[in-house]
């Protein structure tokens, strides 16, 4: 078990961005065969920054830092290695290790798998309504 805290930093190198703020993330990686559980959460420093024109060289002392969300909610995320994503044997392995994983946390943590369309940047997403059809029934 290992526990890290990594800054998070916004790339200037861009014209049209400018440095906003630092988010560190405070969390434990753990790997049970092809899959990747990571159980984390964000923390910033307290206080306005506004000042700040680039990223600390130096990470802030740890007792420093305040919990993005005060309620102290972990984030769980649970992602799988897969080599070869064209080969269709491979990918149904994998699934299959989600779901077996899935199974094995089923009355722990309920997993679910997000639209693929909400973890799309490039795409302007509007999540579904209540009403209409699962992502899985949707025509892509």
């Amino acid at each position: 078990m290992s526990s890290a805290i990594f800054p998070r930093r916004l790339s200037a190198t861009d014209r049209h961005l400018s440095f906003v703020t630092e988010y560190y993330v405070e969390g434990h990686r753990f790997v049970h065969g092809n899959v990747i559980i990571f159980l984390h959460r964000v923390l910033h420093e307290p206080g306005v920054r506004s000042l700040e024109t680039a990223p600390k060289t130096q990470l802030p002392d740890f007792a420093a830092l305040q919990l993005l969300d005060m309620s102290g909610a972990y984030i769980l995320e649970v992602k799988l290695r897969v080599q070869d994503f064209k080969d269709a044997a491979t990918l149904e392995s994998g699934v299959n290790e989600l779901k077996g994983f899935q199974k094995q946390m089923a009355g722990c943590v309920e997993l679910s798998l997000p639209d693929r369309l909400s973890l799309d940047t490039r795409v302007k997403y509007k999540p579904p309504h209540a009403g209409t059809a699962p992502a899985q029934n949707r025509p892509r």
